[in-house]
């Protein structure tokens, strides 16, 4: 169906009303001109008919003139009533011509109007119908596109079957010789799994990768699991002397130097494949790779990682010393896949292997073994690991170790009245209690009894060279909870009805010499060395001074955190044996607290009377330690102090004399 624009039915809807305005208004003129005209023609009527009577009044006319009068005026309104007729009957033409004009704008208007009330929905019809052909417009557009595209992507999918089967054909052949290779290495793996020699083991794997590729060296290292090194384990091939295999077996390779060609490999689970070793290239090598390659100056070298279930268990290393040998990344990736079925294969042989070795060792040992339990029963196990590093059965005679260590002396005070009154069984009871009670703290804080001497014990400290003090740390601490311990087994005599027992301890730190004297026939291990005499010295010093722990300044000085325990300086000594003098302290952590504050708070008095007793202030030095006593009445080094100086004062000492007490006894 045609359809009209719309701005068209705009222009047509105006004309129409603008027909049927003025055709109404050409109707009400009409009327209006007509009653007008009727007006008129009335009032001509009117006057010719009122001018004709007064004619006839005033004049007297005769009624010959009056008819002749009468007869013209009926004339004249006759013609005007003629008139009149005509008027009405035009007047009548134009109301109808008016009419039908009004009738038929109204009918166009109606048309109009319902013409419009249907034309206007299509109106939205229309802009739509037109926005419709625009995205139909652009819909072919990218039709056209898209057809474009396809076509490219067709030619694009036609070369990438042609790569694809290309490809295909490529894998088929690749897939095919792995197929071979597999076959042969699953053949070498029945081979390989069926023996548990190791040698024989790493003779198959030589000879079947001799057959796949051109190899002149095997060799196979091993992480040491103690060590975390990995080492040599087995050579195979020409041109290595036993001397040179021994030398490369004595190689150990640490795991934290990822450097190294050797090691590298292991570290990073990577194989290393070197095509050719120049000169310039050995310039660069590691510390141990230089070292290897003097032994063994190869041109090419490739390294697998030996893998088994997650863990690193060594390497296998192919190598060439005449010719360097060129391989590509798929002779590389078959090789890998051999490495990584025979590793299970090496693993089960070299535990097959060790186990062997174990068992004969084992065998050889056990004897050893027993002896050495029983051995460390009369000699510490530290002491062993000194003088006996390779085994009991190799234990010389003289054989010396020197070190630093801190020596503990403890000893039970006025042991012999209380020994007299115990039967030899019940001695033996009582100090093996006293001796298990007093070895728990010692092991507890890392020392070890040496010997004990009668009632004695002597116990030994040592610490790793980085932390000197440790060693002085753990004595201390260990002698306060010896004491301790000894208060608790106090409680336990008295409950028995026993007496009380008390013993002193004597420390301090310095060089001493570990080994082995006596005969080729009769030997023991001792420490000897001027340490070990003056902590003997300190331990007898406790009864003078009624100290419970006596510590040389040496052993002193190494507590850093001295702060921490409650000491004192006791006095400034020369003790016999030793020239220079030197100054002890007392360690009382283990005394009740009120013991230790008074203890603490006397010291103050100690130091400084000793300094006065130095400087030959003898009174005033008295004076100072009978303030300490005021402050601590059983203070007894105060009280031995006092007697020194009243022996000094009485005997003055010589001139050159430097302050130190004097004790020529033990």
């Amino acid at each position: 169906m045609f359809l009209i624009p719309f701005r068209l039915h705009v222009m047509i809807r105006w004309l129409i009303g603008v027909g049927s305005l003025l055709g109404f208004m050409i109707i009400l003129g009409t009327w209006f001109s007509s009653q007008r005209t009727l007006t008129m023609f009335d009032e001509q009527q009117a006057f010719l008919e009122a001018q004709l009577q007064a004619e006839a009044l005033h004049n007297s006319l005769s009624p010959l003139h009056q008819q002749e009068i009468a007869q013209q005026l009926a004339t004249a309104l006759q013609d005007i009533q003629d008139q009149i007729q005509q008027h009405k009957e035009a007047t009548l033409r134009n109301h109808i011509f008016g009419a039908i004009t009004l009738l038929a704008s109204l009918l166009a208007a109606l048309w109009g109007i319902g013409r419009f009330m249907m034309i206007r929905p299509f109106q939205h019809v229309q802009q739509e119908l037109h926005a419709s052909r625009q995205t139909l417009d652009e819909a072919k557009q990218e039709l056209l596109a898209s057809k474009q595209a396809l076509a490219a992507a067709r030619q694009e999918i036609k070369q990438t079957h042609l790569e694809l089967e290309l490809a295909v054909e490529e894998h088929t052949t690749e897939l095919h010789q792995w197929s071979l290779e597999m076959e042969k290495l699953n053949e070498i793996m029945q081979v390989v799994s069926s023996s548990l020699d190791i040698d024989k083991v790493m003779t198959l794997i030589m000879e079947a990768l001799q057959n796949i590729f051109t190899f002149e060296k095997i060799g196979l290292g091993w992480v040491d699991e103690s060590s975390q090194d990995l080492v040599f384990y087995r050579f195979y091939g020409e041109e290595l002397s036993a001397k040179e295999i021994e030398q490369l077996q004595q190689v150990r390779f640490s795991l934290k130097n990822s450097d190294s060609i050797f090691t590298s490999t292991v570290v990073w689970n990577d194989p290393n494949y070197v095509p050719e070793i120049t000169p310039e290239l050995v310039e660069h090598f590691s510390e141990i790779d230089r070292r290897v390659y003097d032994i063994c100056p190869l041109k090419s070298i490739l390294i697998y990682p030996l893998q088994v279930q997650d863990t690193m268990i060594g390497a296998l290393f192919f190598g060439n010393m005449h010719q360097a040998f060129s391989l590509s990344e798929e002779k590389i990736r078959s090789i890998q896949r051999y490495v990584t079925h025979v590793g299970s294969a090496l693993n089960n042989a070299k535990v097959y292997d060790d186990l062997k070795t174990t068992r004969i060792q084992l065998a050889e040992s056990e004897k050893i073994a027993a002896m050495t339990q029983n051995f460390e029963k009369f000699v510490p196990k530290e002491f062993l690991q000194r003088i006996a590093k390779e085994g009991l059965e190799n234990i010389e005679l003289g054989k010396a170790h020197t070190t630093s260590m801190t020596i503990l002396f403890a000893d039970l005070r006025d042991f012999a009245p209380v020994s007299e009154t115990m039967a030899p069984q019940e001695l033996l009871n009582f100090l093996n209690a006293y001796f298990q009670r007093m070895n728990d703290p010692i092991l507890h804080f890392g020392g070890f009894i040496d010997k004990f001497i009668g009632d004695a014990i002597m116990a030994l400290f040592d610490s790793p060279e980085q932390q000197p003090g440790q060693a002085a740390h753990h004595a201390v601490s260990a002698a306060i909870a010896m004491q301790e311990a000894l208060q608790e087994y106090n409680k336990l005599r008295e409950n028995g009805g026993y007496a009380p027992i008390a013993s002193g301890i004597g420390l301090h730190s310095g060089p001493v010499v570990i080994g082995t004297v006596g005969s080729e026939d009769r030997m023991d291990s001792t420490v000897l060395g001027d340490s070990v005499n003056l902590a003997s010295r300190l331990e007898g010093l406790t009864k003078y001074y009624e100290a419970g722990i006596i510590i040389s300044y040496d052993t002193f000085a190494l507590l850093e955190n001295f702060e921490n325990h409650f000491y004192r300086e006791l006095d400034w000594l020369r003790v016999k044996g030793r020239s220079e003098p030197m100054q002890i302290y007392e360690i009382f952590d283990f005394e009740p607290k009120s013991i230790r504050r008074k203890k603490k708070k006397a010291g103050q008095f100690l130091q400084h009377g000793l300094y006065l007793r130095q400087t030959r202030r003898w009174d005033e030095a008295i004076e100072a330690f009978q303030n300490a006593l005021k402050i601590y009445p059983e203070d007894q080094a105060a009280q031995f102090h006092i007697r020194q100086c009243e022996e000094l004062k009485a005997y003055p000492p010589e001139p050159d004399w430097d302050g130190a007490s004097i004790f020529t006894s033990k």
